[in-house]
């Protein structure tokens, strides 16, 4: 059992690896470590629907679930601390049971659970067993059978076994906000709960340090001396003055650290650090989103947490790569659609700089009675792990479905908890909220679609502002269709050009980031992203970034290739440069003004498309190669997944190139994935075979530990293969 050393006050045993898992109902007694079955052993994230979704025609499996594992329990401080298991976010309901006596029910909720554990540990080996079940439940959040999203099954997050001290601060009821940070002077608030089991009465303090990114300590503070009676808590806010704060924007994310200890005397009970950021945001009437005083147009998309091969169980170095993803392709907030996100995703946004728009789980789902008692839990759990984050700035209540007392009651719970931070709901059917009198509850109107009634909105909003939540939704946009990806980004700029010079519009999040696995209406997959499933961009993407990346940019896509074809070509040019020249061996061909997108027709020939753009005094090139048929393969690493070594998982890009290695725009197909020595293949198919679109595809290996090294082959028909050799 590994054991991490946080601040000598606190301990974390990861428990994420050598699990052994079921996918099916088991008993007591094996879960308690007994009876035999579970040949397959896993580590955590661990999703169970990885190889039966985003195929047509394949339903994915719902049912039970159950995972196994042992570990020793040997600590020299066991008596002094409190030991809670916890496990990051989920879709599933089941029980725990730790040796071979359940602990507790419990529901995921997307945001995991926290199990105080004492009563069932053992000095030695223990057994901990964990049973799941992701059906369908009506006051299951979401509570609706089929949504436009899979309920995956699985422990789709860590799983952990930490110790507190007797006397510590509460997680949950501790957080981070800033007020004055436009001043020389601002005012940190943060507000705490203490606990003590310790067996008697202590009279402690609490001191804050806060630290600059560079770990420089800038401001200190503590409480005043505080009366803690045994086995009870007791709430306590320090201020702490901040001088010259640096603040945090999208441009430059600066983020502090808060240190906070608990003291009785000079002897330090328990630690506790939060990442925060200095910032003032605000909704104004009628003029929508201001950051740090500026006026700041949100532009962004919605974001389903999933991938094929992953399922919902995706590597936080992927999560990582979502995040800069969508701050590369111009976006500066996403809405996390539709159900609390992990926290690797979380931390990615506010050290990169993407503001947020969290939302608890629902899909045409929001009602009274059972459903509510459960949102009103998720809520509390994803305001109380979030509410510290510079990047959010909405709290989410629901989804296109509408009651007047479950949002009422779910707006006032966020104002206690929260009130730094307005709500929002989105709706697609303005009509039916005047009906239902759930026009006007949110301080933010949240649209979908409606873009004729943005006025109404606004004029029935808190604060008279519209986000524009969900637009451009164009489900036939497979990656590798030139015409439907044009279709695409053409539906997203009229789009924006209906609402962008609105002030009252605050902004936007496209529908959606990256295409999706789902059974609404057995669609199995809906190819609305602006990059595929897999992250590899589209003509959308394209048109995002030329119209909101600051750095210049330039892209040019069409169909280039020798083989056949119209003699007069359309090629996609997508830039933020004034004018770009287009050029063929030399010679300037167009012109072209205006952008930021633009389709040309040219007569096509065996030369290399260039084109040069100037912004901002700096030179931006771009080249379409005059491609011939594939000949073979070509497969090498990609960082979509981080360094391998870290994350545990290698990406790599698997290409369709001809005999001068231009890849080949025009090929469609699959490619076999073979992997040898200390890896397995991740895909999302039980053949272990890659998508290929416009030439190009991605897949993912699982290295092994042991430091075995990996051999990876790729194969198509009537194309040679290719080889990647990875040392670990």
């Amino acid at each position: 059992m590994h054991s991490e050393d946080h601040n000598a006050h606190r301990v974390t045993h990861d428990l994420s690896h050598g699990w052994t898992f079921l996918r099916r109902r088991v008993r007591r007694r094996w879960l308690g470590g007994d009876g035999a079955g579970g040949d397959a052993q896993v580590d955590l994230p661990h999703c169970w629907n990885t190889t039966d979704t985003f195929e047509p025609g394949t339903s994915y499996y719902q049912g039970d679930g159950a995972y196994r594992r042992t570990f020793e329990f040997r600590h020299d401080h066991a008596e002094a601390l409190t030991w809670h298991l916890r496990a990051d976010g989920f879709y599933g309901i089941g029980d725990v049971w730790l040796n071979g006596e359940r602990v507790a029910r419990v529901d995921g909720q997307y945001l995991g659970f926290d199990l105080p554990v004492n009563a069932w540990l053992r000095d030695g080996r223990n057994s901990l067993g964990i049973r799941l079940d992701n059906r369908y439940r009506r006051h299951q959040l979401p509570g609706i059978r089929m949504p436009d999203f899979l309920l995956h099954g699985g422990l789709a997050g860590a799983v952990r076994l930490c110790g507190l001290p007797r006397v510590h601060m509460i997680a949950d009821k501790t957080w981070v906000y800033c007020r004055n940070v436009m001043t020389d002077h601002a005012d940190v608030i943060i507000p705490s709960a203490l606990h003590n089991v310790s067996g008697r009465a202590r009279t402690v303090d609490v001191a804050w340090t806060i630290r600059n990114s560079a770990g420089k300590v800038v401001a200190q503070a503590a409480s005043p001396a505080l009366w803690l009676d045994n086995a009870a808590s007791v709430p306590c806010v320090v201020t702490v003055p901040l001088p010259r704060p640096r603040l945090w924007s999208p441009d430059i994310p600066t983020l502090y650290t808060a240190v906070g200890e608990v003291r009785e005397g000079e002897t330090v009970l328990d630690k506790h650090r939060l990442h925060f950021g200095c910032r003032q945001a605000e909704f104004r009437p009628g003029a929508g989103f201001f950051l740090n005083d500026e006026r700041l147009e949100l532009h962004g998309c919605n974001r389903h947490e999933s991938m094929p091969g992953f399922g919902n169980a995706m590597p936080a170095a992927i999560d990582r790569a979502d995040a800069r993803l969508l701050k590369q392709t111009g976006c500066n907030f996403v809405r996390l659609s539709h159900y609390p996100q992990s926290p690797s995703f979380m931390d990615a946004c506010d050290e990169f700089g993407l503001l947020v728009y969290a939302e608890l789980a629902s899909w045409k789902s929001v009602r009274t009675g059972g459903w509510q008692r459960a949102a009103q839990r998720q809520l509390q759990a994803l305001i109380a792990r979030d509410r510290h984050r510079p990047s959010v700035i909405l709290w989410g209540l629901g989804n296109e479905s509408r009651s007047r007392r479950a949002y009422t009651a779910l707006r006032d719970l966020a104002g206690t908890l929260d009130p730094t931070r307005p709500v929002i709901y989105a709706e697609n059917h303005l009509y039916r909220a005047r009906r239902q009198r759930t026009l006007g509850l949110t301080d933010v109107w949240g649209c979908n679609y409606e873009l004729d009634e943005l006025e109404a909105g606004r004029d029935a909003s808190r604060q008279q502002c519209v986000i524009v939540s969900e637009c451009s939704n164009y489900p036939p946009a497979t990656r590798g269709d030139l015409d439907a990806e044009a279709a695409q980004a053409d539906l997203v700029a009229s789009d924006l050009a209906r609402f962008r010079a609105l002030p009252y519009v605050a902004g936007f999040t496209l529908w959606c980031w990256s295409d999706y696995a789902t059974m609404r209406k057995e669609r199995f997959a809906r190819h609305c992203g602006i990059v595929d499933a897999w992250r590899l961009p589209k003509l959308a993407a394209g048109l995002m970034q030329a119209m909101f990346r600051e750095e210049p940019y330039l892209h040019l896509r069409g169909d280039w290739g020798m083989a056949g074809g119209p003699t007069l070509r359309t090629v996609h040019v997508f830039s933020n440069c004034p004018a770009i020249e287009l050029r063929l061996d030399g010679r300037v061909l167009q012109t072209l003004r205006g952008g930021p997108h633009w389709r040309v027709a040219l007569p096509h020939e065996p030369l290399a498309l260039t084109a040069e753009g100037v912004a901002d005094g700096r030179m931006v090139f771009d080249s379409l190669p005059a491609h011939g048929v594939a000949t073979r393969l070509e497969v090498h690493g990609d960082a979509l997944a981080g360094d391998p070594a870290h994350s545990g998982v290698l990406s790599i890009r698997v290409r369709a190139v001809d005999a001068a290695g231009h890849v080949d725009l025009n090929w469609r197909g699959w490619a076999q994935l073979a992997v040898s020595g200390g890896g397995t293949p991740i895909a999302h198919t039980p053949e272990h075979r890659v998508p290929l679109s416009a030439g190009e595809g991605r897949a993912f290996v699982r290295l092994l530990r042991g430091g075995v090294a990996v051999g990876v082959t790729v194969s198509a028909e009537g194309v040679e293969p290719a080889q990647l050799q990875y040392p670990v």
